[in-house]
Parts: structure tokens; C-alpha cells; sequence
């Protein structure tokens, strides 16, 4: 295994910038604010699923918008 100085989480953006050498990396993280961690209750996981599923969608569709950028 190999470990990075720059890296603390382990996570696959630290691999897809370090050894695939991809610029920008992005970690998404859902709702809570500090009070239930990675303990979501179930009362919370549709609201936040829905947030997410918006997230994600606006990010691509501003990904295909400016794909002609990286052309």
C-alpha cells in the first residue's frame, strides 16, 4: 500500500488525484450538520436522498451544458 503526505481520508479522490493526476476531485457529503455523523436516522434518509438526487442532477446537466469546453 502507498500512502500520500497530502492525502487523510484514504478516500478515491485522494487516489484519482495523486495516481490519475486529475485536477479537481470532489468528496459529497450528505446532510447532517455534526449531531448524527454517518448514524442517520431513518426519518432524515428520503429527505436527504431527494436533496442529493437534485445535487446530482444539476451538476450534470452543467457538466453536459459546458462539455464544449473541454473540447
Amino acid at each position: 500500500m502507498r500512502l500520500f503526505a497530502d492525502t487523510a481520508s484514504g478516500s478515491s479522490g485522494d487516489w484519482v488525484k495523486q495516481v490519475a493526476k486529475v485536477k479537481y476531485t470532489y468528496t459529497i457529503e450528505l446532510r447532517d450538520e455534526g449531531v448524527y455523523g454517518f448514524l442517520l436516522p431513518p426519518e432524515y434518509i428520503d429527505v436527504s436522498a431527494r436533496e442529493m438526487f437534485t445535487a446530482l442532477n444539476t451538476l450534470a446537466d452543467q457538466v453536459l451544458r459546458r462539455q464544449h469546453v473541454f473540447r
